[in-house]
């Protein structure tokens, strides 16, 4: 809980920060930062589906696991 609010945060402050809000706004950014989360599970469940390699992450494996991983690990997942 304490990370979603930190990230959410960080998103936004970087919204403003970097001037998005004249242009497409802080909630198309903020749709922005989900659609990449998304997208990269979806790489992620993919890549481990192709190579055969287990969900070690969450109970029941599948995509919840590779969600978290990506959320929370976003640089070891990627560099995986």
């Amino acid at each position: 809980m304490i990370w979603s609010i930190t990230y959410l945060v960080a998103i936004i402050l970087y919204a403003v920060i970097a001037g998005v809000t004249k242009g497409l706004g802080v909630g198309a950014y903020v749709l922005l930062a989900l659609f990449a989360i998304v997208a990269l599970t979806k790489v992620r469940y993919n890549m481990r589906k192709r190579f055969d390699i287990p969900a070690n992450c969450c109970e029941g494996g599948g995509c919840l696991s590779d969600c978290c991983c990506i959320y929370f690990c976003t640089p070891c997942s990627l560099c995986q």
